[in-house]
């Protein structure tokens, strides 16, 4: 849930902690960190898998081959781009780990189609999280808003985030949200 705020919001959320010019000069690379870190959150499971089936060659095959390629490209990139070509790596190297270890757990680990997890788990919750932030974001590029619109359009996007995801996903949840709130009010 955290990427999409810290990349459609990434300016206003940092002008809460230092002042504006420094939060218009490095939102950017909290975004691409926080896709880093979100990649890396959704091959997460997948890992965990490996290891509890007792299975974590694949993983160390993976990890050795990108340590081969991610150590020069890692260099070239901070030479030529300093702190942006840095994080810009760190997204990309997990980004890739999303693909590569994605494939091998569900198709040499669990032996299941690749496709399912990605038509059925990630694409929703990217176009999900798109959708809620992203029409916001564009409101208020196009609209010139205030500072009252935004925090509005910005906890609206939440709320859409949390609704639509709820709204896709309640058929998997072993539990009923609507019936814990209302006897919880």
């Amino acid at each position: 849930m955290i990427l999409f705020p810290l990349i459609f919001f990434g300016y206003e959320l940092l002008s809460l902690w230092v002042n504006p010019s420094v939060a218009q000069k490095s939102w950017y690379l909290m975004a691409l960190l926080a896709c880093g870190f979100w990649f890396s959150a959704a091959v997460s499971n997948a890992s965990n898998i490996c290891v509890a089936l007792r299975q974590p060659s694949h993983l160390l095959k993976i990890s050795a081959t990108s340590a081969i390629l991610y150590g020069p490209f890692l260099f070239y990139m901070i030479r030529v781009h300093g702190i942006v070509g840095a994080a810009f790596s760190m997204m990309l190297l997990n980004a890739t780990y999303v693909v590569t270890v994605i494939y091998i757990v569900n198709k040499r680990v669990l032996e299941m189609p690749i496709y399912d997890w990605y038509k059925n788990i990630l694409t929703p919750v990217v176009c999900i999280g798109l959708l809620s932030f992203g029409v916001s974001r564009a409101i208020i590029e196009l609209c010139d808003a205030s500072h009252t619109v935004v925090v509005s359009l910005f906890f609206f996007s939440v709320l859409s985030y949390f609704g639509f995801s709820y709204w896709y996903l309640k058929s998997s949840f072993n539990f009923n949200f609507e019936s814990i709130v209302c006897r919880s009010i």
